[in-house]
């Protein structure tokens, strides 16, 4: 029977210091203890007894000598990446993607496929599978696997409850928990994680921004999905069910269409980029001198490309989606009160021009003390921050379980396809 975890991150302190000296030995490849105490804030007892357990998991090593404070020469610790590997699963609307991962979070090798509008979910599971017995195959030193998937997400039952598109039937009760059985599965830990909780913890756990998170951080998603990961001190906020901070089934209109989750008015039906480029599409017409007209397919790039150009028709559809992740930015600090909101996924291409129309709407109507006390910003983050957040969750599973790197149970997986 294969280990099957849920999300829950609550080891407490122990935990975030093994993260913290981590984050710092990702960032600056080599440190001293003296120099991750320093970082960290941390005595120097603490750190030599957190980095020995560190040691003795096979997670870093002692990489030779290097020099400290007033010359002094001590003993550089750094992420063993040669040894135990995680594989990251990440599952959206359009797309999937299957990635194997270093335990600095170093991406070795990925494929990633695409899919349909109103794709067959059996279909979709195959292709996925297929994937990882692939790189199960190809790399003998898996200790986990994470899987981020978009929701609403039921993380006990292992069941998406649907998966939302514009104009398209729902794709619902998407049942996981036989995605991953069999006897190649059997040894090794499977975390399942709602794809913007991973994403948090991709921003947390890698510090991809290079920010230096504290405190509460929400990674509001705003993708082909909307939806918001809530980090509080390295813990994810998921819920009863693990379907809190579904940001995108927030009603913003009360008499606006009908969503297919049964609500009206969802934020997700005005600012996804699905339907950032539906909009797009449907005011061109009557623009036939906008630089849009020039573009067969339109993507939310070339939007954003054509409002830096000054097209007017793309600066207004800016404009207006940026109004909306605005309201979603509003209810969020209502909601979470963070220390910070990243706008995440594919509208952080929009830039300042965006983030300065969101800021403006949260300004005016959120109580001027609060906006004061919070940080908004889009990722810079260039890579698949869902992908990269599975692996994330799977990193996170492994550092919990020092077991799982001393002995991947990766003997005996070939024969099952």
């Amino acid at each position: 029977m294969n280990k099957e975890i849920t999300v829950n991150n609550a080891d407490g302190m122990s935990l975030q210091n093994q993260i913290a000296i981590l984050q710092l030995l990702q960032r600056a490849g080599c440190l001293t203890r003296t120099q991750l105490a320093d970082n960290t804030g941390l005595t120097q007892a603490a750190v030599s007894k957190i980095t020995a357990q560190l040691i003795a998991a096979g997670v870093i090593e002692e990489t030779g000598l290097l020099t400290g404070r007033k010359g002094r020469r001590s003993i550089g610790l750094g992420i063993v990446d040669g040894g135990c590997k995680v594989i990251g699963v990440k599952l959206s609307r359009r797309n999937y993607a299957v990635g194997v991962f270093s335990l600095s979070g170093q991406l070795l090798e990925k494929v990633k496929g695409e899919l349909s509008p109103g794709t067959d979910s059996k279909q979709m599971m195959v292709d996925i599978r297929k994937a990882v017995l692939g790189f199960l195959d190809k790399y003998q030193e898996i200790a986990a696997l994470g899987a981020a998937v978009p929701g609403p997400y039921l993380m006990k039952e292992k069941r998406i409850l649907l998966i939302s598109e514009l104009d398209m039937q729902a794709r619902r009760d998407i049942d996981l928990s036989t995605l991953f059985k069999g006897k190649a599965f059997e040894k090794l830990p499977i975390v399942f994680s709602h794809d913007a909780n991973a994403g948090a913890m991709a921003d947390w756990w890698f510090d991809i921004e290079d920010r230096k998170f504290s405190g509460s951080i929400v990674h509001f998603l705003v993708g082909e999905g909307v939806g918001a990961g809530v980090v509080s001190n390295g813990t994810v906020f998921a819920g009863a069910k693990g379907t809190a901070a579904e940001i995108g089934h927030v009603s913003i209109d009360h008499q606006g269409p009908t969503c297919v989750c049964g609500n009206r008015g969802c934020l997700e039906m005005y600012c996804s980029s699905l339907a950032f480029v539906q909009q797009a599409e449907e005011k061109r017409k009557a623009h036939p001198d906008s630089l849009l007209n020039e573009m067969e397919n339109l993507t939310p790039k070339a939007i954003f490309d054509a409002a830096r150009r000054g097209d007017s028709l793309a600066i207004q559809c800016v404009k207006d989606v940026a109004y909306y992740i605005g309201l979603g930015c509003v209810n969020i600090i209502n909601c979470y009160n963070p220390n910070t909101i990243l706008i995440c996924n594919q509208m952080a291409q929009g830039g300042e021009m965006l983030l300065t129309e969101v800021k403006q709407v949260v300004k005016q109507r959120i109580i001027p003390y609060l906006y004061e006390q919070v940080a908004i910003h889009l990722s810079r983050f260039g890579g698949d921050d869902i992908l990269f957040g599975a692996a994330a969750v799977a990193i996170d599973y492994c550092l919990r379980h020092p077991d799982t790197l001393r002995d991947p149970g990766h003997q005996d997986r070939r024969n099952d396809k």
